[in-house]
């Protein structure tokens, strides 16, 4: 097999900071997974063609002999196959499953709402943690979930506030065979249950009424409130089909209420296509996180400087207000990632993270989500040993 090609892009893969890397394409492991599908398609049609030819040359000329060299063909194409399998296992194994969006090249790209989105208006006013402030003081820790009655599961996720509270919400599609995304079926937005009467009904009465703090939502509050630093990856089998965000129970050394990833998934069989029923599970961290990130206070959208991932899953991080003359301190800092994580490819998510990312210590930088990819490197194995 002539693998200098598949060498070189595979090497340059590696040879990028993993925290750097960016890009809509999806993991590097899926990017080389479908290098590999293209290699054998390319196999399989050049082998058919051969078929067909022959049954053509027998009709035409009987006794010429190329039967016994087709025979011969096919088993050449079932060892390149095989060949093709082995190399590309070796290289799935090495490459990493996770993905990250690249923010706009150059700063005046950056538009609210679209490729960012802030907790706007927090430490502006005095009563900016009240239940009738007007500023986005509450984050909503509901979860948004695909719909696994019609097969459906997450393809994309992305960070939105709506009505002053802040959300995560995923997009779904419905899964086929073989881990992949039924054949030009849409994705769509699972729909943000609109919850800013009872959140602000709950906050008014003493926590009581349809919704609860710190079950269905938090109110931020100033050196009391954080973001914890995780990555969730599903275990091989499962996809994902929701998202949410949660509170941690773990006892961290700080006095504060941390906010944190959580992910459901169910398991998912790719030889009949089908989620399977009653195997629902959320995924939740289970470590500390005893490290504060300090951030920077300029605002990230007005500079053109490229962010890198300085977050680990160890850390933890607040809001705060900025102090760049540019905006007269009026920005509540890290700012988010409004954009749309998925692959572009449209293809089931294996994990979902939240991390930190910014391009120097002078700039706030933004929080964002982390995609995964499902594991090819395990798929490739499974099918190959089923097929031996």
């Amino acid at each position: 097999m002539e693998s200098d090609l598949l060498d070189n892009i595979t090497e340059s893969i590696k040879s990028v900071n993993k925290k750097k890397l960016c890009g809509i394409q999806g993991s590097p492991q899926e990017t080389i997974y479908n290098f590999y599908i293209i290699f054998l398609s390319l196999e399989l049609l050049a082998i058919t063609k051969k078929i067909n030819g022959n049954a053509i040359y027998k009709i035409i000329e009987p006794d010429n002999g190329f039967e016994e060299e087709l025979t011969d063909s096919i088993a050449q194409s079932k060892e390149r196959i095989k060949e093709y399998s082995t190399k590309f296992l070796s290289i799935l194994e090495q490459l990493p499953k996770n993905y990250r969006n690249c923010d706009p090249f150059d700063k005046d790209k950056h538009k609210r709402d679209v490729t960012y989105t802030e907790m706007s208006g927090l430490y502006q006013r005095i009563d900016d943690e009240s239940s009738n402030s007007l500023a986005v003081n509450t984050v909503s820790l509901l979860p948004s979930l695909s719909n696994v009655t019609e097969n459906r599961v997450v393809v994309g996720a992305r960070i939105i506030v709506q009505n002053n509270i802040l959300h995560l919400q995923v997009s779904d599609a419905k899964i086929d065979k073989n881990y992949k995304i039924a054949k030009d079926e849409p994705n769509h937005w699972i729909k943000i249950e609109d919850i800013h009467i009872d959140v602000k009904e709950s906050r008014l009465n003493n926590n009581t009424g349809k919704l609860h703090e710190f079950e269905d939502y938090i109110a931020w509050k100033e050196n009391s409130t954080g973001f914890n630093f995780d990555e969730i990856l599903v275990e091989y089998g499962r996809v994902v089909i929701g998202l949410k965000f949660g509170m941690s129970n773990i006892e961290e050394e700080e006095n504060t209420n941390r906010i944190q990833i959580e992910v459901q998934s169910m398991e998912y069989d790719y030889q009949t296509g089908q989620l399977v029923k009653d195997s629902e599970k959320w995924d939740r961290p289970n470590s500390e996180h005893p490290i504060f990130l300090e951030t920077g206070t300029k605002v990230s959208t007005t500079t053109n400087e490229k962010t890198i991932v300085d977050s680990n899953t160890n850390q933890w991080g607040h809001l705060k207000v900025s102090y760049d003359r540019s905006d007269a301190g009026q920005t509540t800092v890290p700012l988010f990632d409004a954009q749309t994580i998925e692959s572009i490819d449209k293809s089931p998510s294996g994990g979902i993270g939240f991390h930190h990312r910014s391009s120097n210590d002078e700039y706030s930088g933004f929080f964002a989500l982390t995609g995964y990819s499902i594991d090819y490197y395990q798929f490739l194995k499974e099918t190959n040993n089923n097929l031996n």
